[in-house]
């Protein structure tokens, strides 16, 4: 893999020499978070392309920012974010995608080389096909260990784009929700959160007149215990041993030993400090146990032999003969999944050695086929759809922040009736988040807080909202209005 720099700087001046090469269309397409995600290199927070309101020069502030980018034509910039935040096989596939591009447009023989060279790349890494629903329905690959192979997967988008749902989901997403409890753990990080809370501690007990202390496992702790327990009675259970169906996939039953620990909001909490060295065991091998052993805490390694469902005799010998006594490793069958806003990556940001330990899963915006499509926003008896308001300001918001992470999904808000959203429910809710995280720091002529009253355009703010009759119901007339 060439380092991002080289690679950019040479498709910026072969754009520049090669007008042809990509076409108005081709960078709309760049801009559009569906076509990028269909094509395998989103970025893990944002597109590959930005559309600039103004022309600037390279090296120059805009809008606050310091942008020492590579500058496709008068408008359009690589975005900033997706230069920093791509992984080498979003990179590949990006440029495959553009020297297919332009073997079709007969400038083939003009592509420099270290182009072509990153397009051909190895596939070592393992390419992500999570993002096609379709390859949520089949099954888990499998390894030589029988056992199907595991996710270790962090779900981000928008506020609003429904991860949680999708973890849930049997159609289009993982099926926890047909999962028993016995075989998924979940647990949500806060910026409290620790180590102790996630994997266990040791903990006061009255028995008696007496204090006892014993140690309390956690929700990591739990999940580890019940992969391996049920890992052990899969490779001794003959039903889940040669049962190829001539598909190259076993039988349903290897389903049945896949356990799930779901972390909502992982990047709320500080990772380094909860997963402290369970981090290590994050790297998997092609099998899917983890690449290196660690040496579990004294009580933690006390409670798994003595009184977690590994403590069996037979149970404990197999896992002392696989794992280690006082040791720690992954199962094939123990699933990491993890859901993330892109509108909090700030809060605990992650460092780059534990974000590649993670396949990056993008859940977009999108109501085909949803019931947030039907929504209705009733602001004082006159409605408004909550899809096109979504659409229009999802737009607006992407023009002032030059970035996706703030934008609305479909079900940032739930309706009060039936599909009906309250204006008090709206304004509270959706109204005070655009303020906020959006709107508030603006300048004036920035922000999209403004309404036609008495003929004039002006800007109002979050307050104005519940001073001034009827401003919420001119500004979402305004917004919404058919454009000329």
């Amino acid at each position: 893999m060439k380092a991002s720099e080289e690679l950019f700087k040479a498709w910026s001046r072969f754009l520049h020499q090669e007008k042809n090469a990509l076409t108005g269309e081709d960078l709309k397409n760049l801009q559009d978070v569906s076509f990028c995600g269909n094509h395998n290199f989103l970025g893990r927070y944002n597109i590959p392309v930005i559309l600039l309101r103004s022309a600037v020069e390279n090296d120059r502030k805009y809008d606050g920012r310091l942008y020492k980018r590579f500058f496709l034509f008068d408008k359009y910039s690589i975005s900033n974010d997706w230069y920093h935040s791509e992984t080498e096989t979003n990179r590949r596939d990006f440029f495959r995608w553009f020297v297919e591009l332009c073997k079709q447009r007969g400038v083939y023989d003009k592509v420099p080389q270290i182009l072509i060279e990153e397009a051909e790349s190895s596939d070592t890494d393992i390419k992500n096909d999570l993002l096609e629903n379709n390859a949520l329905k089949n099954k888990q690959k499998t390894g030589n260990t029988g056992i199907p192979r595991y996710y270790q997967n962090i779900l981000f988008g928008a506020p609003g784009t429904g991860k949680s749902f999708k973890i849930d989901d049997p159609a289009m997403g993982y099926g926890l929700k047909n999962v028993p409890e016995s075989r998924k753990f979940r647990t949500t990080f806060h910026p409290d959160y620790d180590y102790a809370q996630f994997v266990g501690a040791y903990k006061p007990k009255k028995e008696g007149n007496a204090i006892t202390y014993s140690f309390v496992p956690q929700v990591f702790a739990k999940a580890y215990a019940a992969a391996w327990k049920l890992y052990f009675e899969a490779k001794g259970d003959s039903r889940l041993r040669g049962n190829d169906n001539g598909n190259g996939e076993n039988d349903k039953e290897e389903k049945d030993i896949q356990v799930y620990l779901v972390i909502e909001e992982i990047n709320r909490g500080n990772c380094a400090q909860i997963f402290g060295d369970i981090f290590q065991l994050l790297d998997r091998d092609s099998e899917g146990f983890s690449q290196y052993t660690i040496d579990a805490d004294c009580d933690f390694a006390e409670w798994l032999e003595k009184n977690s469902v590994l403590s069996e005799e037979s149970v404990w010998s197999a896992y002392e003969e696989n794992v280690g006594d006082g040791k720690l490793k992954l199962p094939p069958n123990l699933n990491i999944l993890a859901t993330m806003n892109t509108s909090d990556q700030s809060l605990f940001p992650m460092d780059s050695a534990f974000k590649r330990r993670f396949d990056w899963e993008y859940v977009p915006i999108s109501f085909d086929g949803k019931d947030a499509a039907n929504y209705q926003i009733d602001i004082d008896g006159s409605f408004y759809s909550w899809k096109n308001f979504v659409e229009t300001v999802n737009d607006k918001i992407l023009d002032l922040t030059e970035s996706e992470d703030k934008q609305l999904g479909e079900f940032f808000i739930k309706p009060d009736n039936g599909n009906i959203i309250s204006k008090e429910r709206f304004l509270g809710k959706v109204m005070f988040y655009l303020w906020s995280e959006v709107c508030k720091d603006e300048h004036k002529n920035g922000s999209f807080f403004r309404a036609k009253i008495n003929d004039k355009e002006d800007f109002f703010t979050f307050q104005d909202l519940y001073k001034k009759k009827d401003l919420l119901k001119l500004f979402m007339d305004g917004l919404l209005a058919p454009k000329n």
